[in-house]
């Protein structure tokens, strides 16, 4: 820690909730609406954000809660960052680093869960209606650098839900036709456990489905539009869109024929991790990734077809369970700004 954040005032009345992920950083508070962002890639650690953040403010907060993406040992609350180099952040460390100042880790997806659920200002774009149980079982899934998930379930004696880490992302797919089967091979030739999160997430899956699709169905066109994305780091996703939307001819057929399988293989993957929550409280998703593509899948592709697909023994109920896409990609951060303020 550098003297100046040391020598920094604790304000009682401050509160921060950091939403830290593979590829950024993102913190609010509790005295303002400003969101602070800060990509991984150009800081050592979590304790050089903090630093810059703090200095930032010319204060520390009384408490700040992140929630991190990443296995956290539930006896130290330390987690190591996914899809990140950073090294482990001990929330125990950076109470001795930053003296008077309380540090709690979550599962990033519990911060995300209680910002889509507990949160008012949180805003929700209802992509298929249902009749929810009031008191079910609530599933709130992330689809942005990784595949991440949570549930709040509804606890009788509290009168409150009660948020549950997952790592469902990292359960294994099943393919429901040819195409579905192909793409499977395609991973397992390079991974020996092929996981929701490798073959759909915004980091690793759309990427892996593009490359194995064009093998398929080439196309000059896409494929160089793709590279160029690549190139400047651009979401490759807005590039399928925009072709599937407004393209032509064969760059256009292509583009939603890796749109249509992401779609379908995402439903699939909603329906299972719904029956294994008994989400009758209706599904929730959130991430870049279904920010960008949601609306689409909901309404182009099988997706929702898929989720309370025919054959289920259990898609009597899954026909009512509702579908909703969280519209603030601050929502992490938020929940975890709540729960600091617990």
């Amino acid at each position: 820690m550098t003297h100046a954040a040391l020598s920094l005032p604790v304000d009682a009345t401050l509160f921060a909730g950091i939403d830290v992920g593979g590829t950024k950083v993102g913190i609010l508070d509790s005295h303002s609406e400003t969101y602070h962002r800060y990509m991984t890639s150009e800081y050592p650690n979590m304790e050089a954000v903090l630093d810059d953040y703090f200095a930032k403010l010319g204060k520390r907060p009384a408490k700040v809660v992140l929630a991190m993406a990443g296995p956290r040992n539930e006896d130290t609350g330390a987690i190591e960052v996914t899809n990140a180099t950073w090294p482990e952040f001990s929330p125990l460390a950076a109470e001795k680093e930053y003296p008077g100042t309380v540090f709690e880790t979550v599962n990033d997806m519990v911060g995300t869960a209680a910002g889509a659920l507990t949160e008012e200002s949180v805003e929700l774009k209802e992509l298929r209606p249902g009749t929810p149980v009031q008191t079910g079982c609530k599933v709130v899934m992330a689809l942005s650098t990784g595949f991440g998930m949570a549930a709040a379930v509804w606890d009788k004696q509290a009168k409150r839900r009660v948020f549950v880490a997952s790592e469902g992302g990292h359960i294994g797919i099943q393919p429901e036709d040819d195409a579905e089967a192909m793409y499977l091979r395609y991973l397992q030739s390079t991974y020996p456990h092929v996981s929701a999160e490798i073959a759909l997430s915004g980091k690793m899956g759309i990427n892996h489905l593009i490359d194995h699709v064009l093998t398929v169905h080439y196309d000059t066109e896409l494929l160089a539009a793709i590279i160029r994305a690549r190139d400047a780091k651009r979401p490759v996703g807005s590039v399928l869109l925009e072709f599937a939307e407004a393209g032509t001819g064969t760059s256009r057929d292509v583009a939603r024929i890796i749109l249509e399988q992401l779609g379908s293989m995402l439903g699939s993957a909603m329906s299972d991790l719904a029956i294994a929550f008994v989400a009758r409280g209706g599904i929730y998703l959130t991430g870049s990734m279904v920010l960008g593509l949601g609306e689409y899948l909901a309404a182009h592709t099988n997706m929702l077809t898929r989720f309370a697909r025919n054959g289920s023994v259990h898609d009597n109920w899954l026909e009512n369970v509702p579908v909703y896409l969280v519209t603030d990609p601050h929502v992490a951060a938020r929940g975890a700004l709540s729960l600091a303020k617990e």
